[in-house]
């Protein structure tokens, strides 16, 4: 009976150990009003698993995850990968080693070295497919997936390992549920447990006439959920080549637009650190005394729907760092054509710099190379100019989202020898190629306090 009782037990450990994680999270959206929000975003961000509340306001999160890990003395290490450089922040000793496999099972890669402080950087193999990665970090181990073509990338521990984290059947969790939708304040919200019903109210974006972070206002979710590019080519310094990529999305509430600058035309170094920019060089009044994005938009008929200016950054005492985007409404920005109530938010990088993230640098942004590498100290700074502009759906009435119209960029001044330049819409450049000017972009980043502390009914 002894025996069958430790066997009995054996058994039952090695089912807990296995046991998959079933996800069935619901619940209602709704804002201040009480009244029920539909198209809202609701994401698992853990999970990556993503829904949208229905004309109730109604969602549902379902899946089966795998094996959870409950809460370990050692730390999940944090990744980034940009540029086909990956860096881990952890709290491991000893010694790393990094094994790549193809598809198919094959090794094709390995390295390794000695731990030395807690930012570890690898530089992956550069290859236009996805590849398989086993990190050990002293005595854990983790499976990455990544292309370093386009930077996605996804990092799981592999607790068939001796990792140091352990696995159970226990149906609490730790995740962050995230829920976005135009014209509302983004709320991220810790979850202990992945099964039950969770309520979210969202509040009101306020209209203060200064930019957004597209976190806050939900653009990002929006961006990467729907987007679709359009590439502007214009010739610089005797080459044709991509200056800007415009991304639209288009979703029930609103249409959301993304500007990105190449680099190679005008970025967001200055200061010491500035980069490309000769013996002239480039400094923050540089940026908020001047710069800015002319654009037009249509609507499927072809009619003008919008039609002005962004501004970058001008002086406001509406923040803390004194400076902030003031979109069409002031600055260099200006709204030729459109109605001013039908925009929802807008925002930009460099506001996003100072405000959002706190790295409120007006002499000197953070030293970098020519591949924009991440600087420790300031791991978020993002140096392409992006510009952002979200338009209410209804005012392109029944024919709906056309597209976004560019003949010319301006920075004032710019890398090139002319401020302004021509440009033409073309196809997109080969990815990762010289041409590809848009490769080394940091991809959106997740960096706000996590709201009030919340369970699951």
């Amino acid at each position: 009976m002894y025996a069958k009782a430790i066997g009995m037990l054996i058994l039952l450990s090695v089912c807990l150990v296995n046991a998959d994680i079933v996800i069935d999270l619901s619940g209602i959206i709704s804002n201040r009003k009480g009244e029920t929000l539909s198209n809202a975003i609701v994401t698992l961000e853990k999970s990556m698993i993503a829904t949208e509340s229905n004309s109730d306001g109604k969602y549902s999160l379902n899946k089966i995850v795998g094996v959870k890990p409950t809460v370990s003395s050692v730390q999940m290490p944090s990744f980034l990968l940009k540029n086909g450089l990956l860096t881990i922040k952890h709290n491991r000793a000893g010694k790393w080693g990094i094994r790549a496999f193809d598809l198919n099972g094959k090794m094709i890669w390995d390295k390794s070295g000695n731990i030395i402080d807690e930012n570890l950087q690898i530089k992956l193999l550069q290859v236009p497919s996805v590849t398989l990665y086993v990190l050990s970090l002293g005595q854990s181990e983790f499976i990455i997936r990544a292309n370093t073509v386009n930077g996605i990338y996804s990092v799981l521990p592999n607790y068939s390992s001796t990792t140091g984290l352990t696995a159970s059947a226990s149906s609490s969790s730790n995740d962050t549920i995230r829920v976005s939708k135009a014209g509302y304040v983004t709320t991220r919200l810790p979850v202990n447990n992945l099964s039950g019903t969770l309520n979210i109210v969202l509040d009101t974006l306020v209209n203060d006439s200064v930019g957004k972070s597209s976190l806050v206002d939900g653009s990002m979710d929006r961006l990467t959920r729907y987007g679709e590019a359009q590439y502007f080519w214009g010739t610089l310094g005797d080459v044709e080549q991509p200056l800007v990529k415009i991304v639209h999305a288009v979703s029930n509430d609103v249409v959301d637009i993304e500007v990105i600058f190449s680099p190679y035309f005008v970025d967001n170094t200055y200061g010491t650190n500035a980069i490309g920019w000769g013996k002239r060089g480039h400094t923050f009044a540089d940026l908020y005394e001047s710069d800015h994005v002319a654009l037009s938009i249509s609507n499927a008929d072809g009619d003008i729907v919008f039609e002005g200016k962004l501004d970058l950054i001008s002086q406001t005492k509406k923040t803390q760092s004194g400076y902030a985007c003031l979109g069409p409404f002031g600055g260099e920005g200006k709204l030729s054509k459109g109605n001013p109530s039908d925009i929802v938010s807008f925002g930009n990088s460099l506001d996003d710099n100072l405000n959002y993230f706190g790295y409120n640098l007006q002499t000197n942004s953070p030293a970098t190379d020519s591949t924009y590498k991440v600087n420790p100290q300031y791991p978020y700074w993002q140096y392409y100019v992006v510009y952002r502009l979200s338009i209410k759906a209804s005012a392109f009435g029944e024919s709906g989202y056309g597209k976004a119209l560019m003949s010319s960029v301006h920075a004032s001044p710019s890398k090139d020898k002319k401020n302004t330049i021509t440009v033409i819409e073309k196809d997109p450049p080969v990815p990762n190629t010289p041409l590809d000017v848009f490769r080394y972009i940091l991809p959106p980043v997740i960096k706000p306090p996590v709201n009030n502390d919340i369970d699951v009914d």
